[in-house]
């Protein structure tokens, strides 16, 4: 066999492994461009199989004194902002956005049931710097920014109509469901399956300098069966468009299609995120989620 050909044997073996942003094979990041885009930021702004443990007895209030009493800790943004009830509630969700920078339109798609929204968002629709943010609404109704995390997202940024190997994360509202990792758990409120295999899934795909940034996964429900581990492999809605859409880690660098955050962060979230608050993610850019 030439050597050629063993090459891309290996790397396709390889990139079989990966988990973020995958269905079947994935293409590698561009080291130029993780180089590149690795010294953006982005500041917050108002606009803008495996050994499963069950969860605990989620409660039924959203835990706003909690994430209120940690969010000095905010390293893009101290203290707390608070937003008015929304005016008009309907089946679907609300009408009035109570959230600055996402749109009516976008807000609709969110239950009336939820009090837990995260935002991940970029200035610009080809940007990678993504900084996620979450919100909870208090027992008057009012929606608080209580934690804002800086990371990454695709290194294309984002698309409507993503499809597999683009490296773009898939703009658009998803629901929140399960989490996992290579770690014990630490607490987690959502369904969290520990297994060994992510640590090889990281490994095989980025390189061992990047072994971690599965440590903690909490599954973005994109093209996936909820109530599934996140490692599990259906696509309902076909293979095209990728899965494994996940909020991981942050590897200093921009994903193939998932968010991430700091280890810290994720962890932190995987104490907080309650299901019996029906926890949603907002993605994109700026014009997209304002729509």
């Amino acid at each position: 066999m030439s050597k050629p050909l063993l090459t891309s044997v290996f790397a396709v073996t390889a990139l079989l492994l990966t988990g973020c942003g995958s269905a079947t094979v994935s293409s590698s990041p561009d080291p130029a461009q993780a180089a590149e885009l690795n010294t953006a930021t982005a500041a917050p702004s108002k606009s803008g199989s495996a050994q499963a443990s069950s969860a605990p007895t989620a409660s039924s209030a959203p835990p706003t004194a909690t994430a209120s009493a940690e969010a000095n800790a905010n390293p893009a943004g101290k203290g707390t902002t608070t937003f008015p009830a929304p005016s008009q509630r309907s089946p679907g969700g609300s009408a009035d956005s109570p959230i600055d920078g996402v749109g009516d339109k976008t807000w609709s798609k969110i239950p009336k049931e939820t009090s837990q929204v995260l935002v991940s968002r970029t200035e610009e629709t080809k940007q990678s710097n993504a900084t996620t943010m979450l919100y909870e609404r208090n027992a008057d109704g009012n929606w608080s920014k209580v934690k804002s995390w800086r990371g990454h997202n695709g290194g294309n940024g984002w698309a409507t109509n993503r499809t597999e190997g683009d490296k773009t994360s898939p703009a658009g509202v998803f629901s929140i469901s399960d989490a996992g990792g290579y770690k014990k758990n630490p607490g987690s409120k959502l369904p969290y399956t520990r297994d060994d295999t992510y640590r090889d899934e990281a490994v095989g795909a980025y390189g061992n300098s990047m072994k971690d940034v599965f440590n903690y996964v909490i599954a973005i429900n994109f093209n996936r069966r909820t109530g599934e581990p996140p490692t599990d492999g259906e696509r309902p809605d076909g293979s095209e468009q990728g899965g494994k859409i996940w909020l991981h880690v942050d590897h200093d660098s921009p994903t193939r299609g998932c968010i991430t955050i700091p280890e810290d962060g994720v962890r932190w979230l995987l104490k907080n995120l309650d299901p019996a608050n029906k926890p949603m993610i907002i993605l994109g850019s700026d014009e997209i989620i304002s729509a």
